[in-house]
């Protein structure tokens, strides 16, 4: 699902209802919450939205000069997976591309992200998105873990291209998972917070490949040979954001009991 603009997701979120929403799943049956059955994100078998307020990615991470694109608003959907048979973990969550922009929140043209020397970016997401809750702090299967509520491991993973960035004054075209049809495997964690699900995004190193294509990309395009994450030219981008699925109008918020 190709978004050409960076209200694609929700750019009138109160206005879709559950039943619109519920048709951009391709593969949602069914939004009725089933018994609870385990340890799980609830209400399950339903569609969620998660907000973000500032929401930073770094490319190339590390690098002097780099462009910080700070996005202020960020909107993304899920919807947990029936579970009422008792799955175990891990569960896969079926995800929409989030959007990014700088508001104002509900506009049907938010105005563009911007860098950190007010260059505006627009922030286009696409593809198939998908992610994996566990029921651990760390993405494996089995463990013992600390009492409820805890912080347990989330696998976000991004399609190819699943991220573009358009510096429309430079001519800088920045592509998130450029060289690859696999997913990339994005690493986050996931906690409730005062009755609420919050999912951190914590990639502040690097680790996100990420290729410049194009004149005059900060700090420089990029150069041949260069690899990150086993991809050659191909920078490695840093991605910084909460979201909190707190229960928008019309929306569940999720819990994981």
């Amino acid at each position: 699902m190709k978004r050409g603009q960076t209200s694609g997701l929700l750019a009138a979120v109160a206005g879709l209802g559950t039943v619109g929403l519920t048709a951009l799943f391709a593969h949602a049956a069914s939004t009725s919450p089933a018994a609870d059955a385990g340890d799980h994100l609830f209400p399950n078998n339903s569609i969620s939205i998660g907000s973000a307020g500032q929401t930073t990615f770094v490319v190339p991470a590390g690098v002097s000069g780099a462009p910080s694109v700070m996005c202020s608003h960020s909107t993304v959907a899920i919807k947990t997976p029936n579970t009422r048979s008792g799955a175990a973990a891990p569960y896969s969550l079926q995800v929409l591309p989030p959007a990014f922009d700088n508001g104002p929140v509900g506009a049907m043209t938010p105005a563009p992200c911007k860098d950190q020397f007010a260059v505006p970016f627009t922030v286009i997401t696409g593809g198939h998105w998908s992610a994996s809750a566990y029921d651990c702090p760390t993405a494996v299967t089995s463990c013992v873990e600390a009492t409820e509520p805890n912080t347990e491991a989330l696998v976000l993973r991004v399609p190819q291209n699943g991220i573009t960035f358009i510096d429309s004054l430079d001519g800088c075209t920045i592509y998130v998972n450029h060289n690859s049809t696999t997913p990339f495997a994005v690493p986050a964690t996931y906690n409730e917070s005062s009755g609420q699900l919050q999912v951190n995004i914590r990639s502040s190193t690097a680790g996100i490949p990420a290729t410049s294509i194009g004149n005059n990309c900060p700090p420089a395009p990029t150069p041949t040979g260069s690899s990150c994450s086993g991809q050659s030219d191909a920078w490695c981008m840093s991605w910084v954001g909460t979201y909190t699925f707190g229960g928008i109008a019309g929306f569940p918020k999720l819990t994981d009991s």
